[in-house]
């Protein structure tokens, strides 16, 4: 008689572990989804986030480049008017950094080279004037000595008039 309970406990034991592991089944299909869902979203975060980190990067180099190369492109196009020769330009410093002290150094070349180029203006016309007096001075030199020289003829001629005439006299007498 124990027999038949036994069997039916065991069947019963059986049963119970069937339903139980096609209730844990269940439950790690569902968990395994959940995961796949909440790994599927995190990827989607996880991508959202680097495209936005990714686009932060790129703007925060656009500036930090556009930062840099204005002021080299700025030093440039002066360097290249102060090198052809246009002393004009007013520089200006803007900021205190590495490329605003090249600008201020550009500054205080392009200043002193226009001071230079003004002296040795002045000292072209300085010499222009003097050697324009000594022009005027060998122009005056040289008329006087035409004339000096005009002189000397006249006074040789009335020497040989004179001896001339002193001879005659001395022949008369």
């Amino acid at each position: 008689d124990a027999l038949p309970i036994l069997k039916a406990a065991e069947d019963r034991v059986k049963v119970s572990g069937d339903n139980s592991s096609a209730t844990i089944k269940q439950l790690i299909t569902l968990v395994k989804a959940q995961n796949d869902e909440l790994a599927y979203g995190s990827a989607s975060v996880t991508l959202i986030i680097g495209a936005i980190a990714i686009l932060i990067g790129i703007m925060v180099t656009w500036y930090i480049t556009r930062q840099i190369t204005r002021p080299v492109v700025h030093n440039l196009a002066l360097a290249e008017r102060i090198a052809s020769g246009d002393l004009t330009a007013s520089i200006q410093v803007t900021t205190q950094d590495e490329l605003g002290k090249l600008t201020g150094a550009m500054g205080q070349m392009n200043d002193r080279l226009r001071t230079m180029i003004s002296d040795v203006r002045n000292s072209v016309m300085a010499v222009s004037q003097s050697a324009s007096a000594v022009a005027a001075g060998k122009d005056d030199l040289s008329s006087r000595t035409e004339q000096q020289s005009a002189a000397v003829v006249e006074t040789a001629a009335s020497m040989e008039q004179l001896t001339s005439t002193v001879r005659n006299n001395a022949d008369n007498a």
